[in-house]
């Protein structure tokens, strides 16, 4: 035997274990650092709650349980690591039964990972759609559920009576479907179809068939026809559909595997097997990678602005925003050039203008989100004057005014009074909905709202977690002492409203409303304003483009805060308002040389190049695109 064919033979000897441990060396490391912020963003907005009544929530309904022990891994996913080492077992642990019940022939084993690789798509494809909004326990779902299903066929093919089997089969599919849900229903469908597979007689074919048949049907219907119960499917149906084709592969595989069967090595069965096996690896890949590709990478971003956020990493907020925006600069100078190209000299500057118009309409900006974090970042660092349009804002659709305000909810909850409007202001949990992350939330706002009994019942709650009992104990003096409260969360949230100005509403005004107060106010004392009161008042006024609000709030700005220099954005503003108005204020203030000139080199460029608007605004951002002067003529912010 010569060497080649010994190494052949000793390979497949430990090729299970060798495809085993390369899964865990590559996957562990991915999730446990390259996904770290999207793993502690999952754990914060997961719960579990060591509670009869949390338990009867959860599981009493079809898929329940799988839900529950889902939340029970789910919150330890505050601590990355570990989180993602949990995952990683119950990966190993679908590969190894993978061999046990689908009888995967040696040389294949890498097979065995496809179902892996499914199941880490259908956690990591989604985004904020999913992960954050809709389904925040989904991390260990499909992969608990598939666990379930292999379970199911494995205790049916273990049985070597045909009635046993049956009853079985029909007894695992109805306790498999209330604790699983849709993975039950799945490992009925597998253990009918492998029976069917190995069976001579067709009679017993068409019985397990039926039997399978009426379980999958008829359970659910008893149940509100709920055949997804515990896959996240059925609740985003009105997003993206791609995301289903994971989960649509996920049942396919092994549906497939159990209805082929393996055969003999000697038969043209088992040659199937195997060309079937190989197909499949290359089109799983295929669309693993595709869907990989396709993921939320906007979702990504702001989990990590966000975490970088939390962490005080504020250099790093402003980084990973300058590199989406740049991404997606190139991205529409490419669909832009693109555009001008096909559209030609077709039917005159009218028709060229409606084609540019259709273009900006899907002018891809940062999120609203994104843009939030961002603000917030550099206003901690004390730059917003000096930042802010050096980066192009996220635009926010008419539809969505005000609620969905870039910037009304980012000025409420850090620099407004912290009331009970906590949850729709808290744009990083928009949905609100039960979570740690709005628990303590709540109970904060409660506690600065001096809603002692609100906070108390948050705070009760919280001693029920395990990761945050430790937060409420701690918390608990503030019942008490409101005064000592506002001064040690100082630093993290300004109440800079006075005392009195408290505006409440269900409605989503309450944005527009305190910002409308913070810049047109009639001179409130200085002594109810701080320096965050007035510089806020000065970015909404030039946000919103409102000319006499900037005025009032430059006002402000000057008497609280005293500044040596006026901020640089400022300065733009306050020249391009004086030209407007030809009112000579301008003339007054410290207006830096190379700010008239660059206003100069606008108004100059504007008036002598042809086009329509629409395309002046991208032949204008090349040059002007980090100024208010292109701000305020091009972009559509609605705030």
């Amino acid at each position: 035997m010569g060497k080649g064919q010994t190494f052949k033979t000793g390979f497949l000897k430990y090729e299970r274990v060798f495809w085993a441990a390369l899964l865990a060396v590559v996957l562990f490391p991915v999730l446990a650092f390259g996904f770290k912020d999207v793993l502690a963003r999952f754990g914060e907005l997961s719960l579990f709650i060591y509670d009869r009544s949390f338990f009867n929530d959860t599981v009493l309904k079809a898929g329940g349980f799988l839900e529950y022990i889902s939340s029970f891994l789910a919150q330890f996913l505050v601590i990355p690591w570990l989180g993602a080492l949990l995952a990683v077992l119950l990966w190993e642990a679908v590969y190894w039964l993978s061999f046990k019940v689908f009888d995967i022939p040696r040389g294949y084993s890498i097979y065995a990972a496809i179902p892996v690789a499914m199941l880490l798509v259908t956690i990591m494809g989604y985004g904020d759609k999913v992960n954050v909004l809709l389904y925040r326990n989904v991390f260990y779902t499909a992969t608990l559920g598939y666990l379930a299903s292999l379970a199911i066929l494995l205790l049916c093919r273990s049985l070597h009576s045909f009635p046993l089997r049956m009853a079985v089969m029909v007894a695992a599919g109805v306790a498999g479907y209330m604790l699983f849900g849709a993975y039950g229903l799945l490992g009925v469908a597998l253990a009918a179809l492998s029976q069917i597979s190995h069976e001579r007689s067709a009679v017993k074919a068409l019985v397990a068939l039926v039997l399978a048949a009426a379980v999958i049907v008829l359970l659910p219907m008893a149940f509100g026809r709920n055949w997804l119960a515990g896959v996240p499917i059925i609740e985003f149906y009105n997003y993206d559909k791609v995301n289903v084709l994971p989960y649509i592969l996920l049942a396919a595989f092994p549906l497939l595997y159990a209805l082929l069967g393996r055969g003999n090595a000697s038969d043209s069965k088992h040659k199937t097997y195997c060309i079937t096996l190989s197909l499949s690896v290359l089109c799983s890949m295929c669309l693993i990678c595709d869907l990989m590709w396709k993921a939320d990478s906007e979702y990504r971003a702001e989990t990590a602005m966000y975490m970088a956020l939390i962490r005080q990493d504020y250099n790093k907020v402003v980084k990973i925003y300058d590199k989406v925006v740049k991404g997606e600069d190139g991205l529409n100078a490419s669909s832009y050039e693109s555009l001008m190209k096909k559209v030609g000299n077709l039917g005159g500057d009218e028709r060229r203008d409606l084609f540019a118009e259709y273009y900006f309409k899907t002018y891809q900006r940062p999120s609203r989100l994104a843009t939030e974090l961002r603000m917030l970042a550099i206003t901690y660092m004390g730059e917003s004057g000096n930042l802010l349009f050096s980066a192009p804002q996220g635009l926010v659709s008419e539809e969505d005014t005000p609620f969905v305000s870039q910037y009304g909810p980012t000025i409420y909850r850090y620099w407004g009074l912290f009331n009970s409007a906590f949850v729709w202001t808290t744009s990083t949990a928009i949905h609100g909905g039960w979570s740690y992350y709005n628990l303590k939330e709540a109970a904060l706002a409660m506690l600065l709202a001096g809603n002692s009994t609100a906070a108390a019942k948050y705070l009760d709650i919280l001693d029920k977690t395990l990761f945050y009992s430790r937060w409420s104990a701690a918390h608990r003096k503030y019942l008490t002492d409101e005064a000592q409260l506002r001064k040690d969360y100082a630093q993290h949230y300004n109440l800079v409203c006075p005392i009195e100005d408290r505006f409440y509403s269900e409605n989503g005004q309450i944005e527009l409303k305190i910002m409308e107060h913070f810049a047109l106010f009639e001179q409130p004392d200085v002594i109810y304003m701080t320096p965050e009161y007035s510089e806020c008042s000065v970015l909404w006024a030039m946000l919103s483009k409102d000319m006499d609000a900037f005025w009032h709030a430059l006002d402000n700005y000057y008497g609280v805060n005293v500044p040596e220099t006026l901020p640089r954005y400022y300065q733009q503003a306050a020249y391009l308002y004086s030209v407007l108005a030809g009112d000579g204020i301008a003339d007054n203030l410290p207006i830096a040389d190379d700010v008239r000139r660059q206003y100069d080199a606008f108004a100059t460029y504007m008036t002598t190049h042809q086009g329509s608007v629409n395309e002046l605004r991208s032949e204008s951002y090349k040059r002007f695109g980090k100024t208010f002067f292109y701000f305020y003529f091009f972009v559509d912010n609605y705030i």
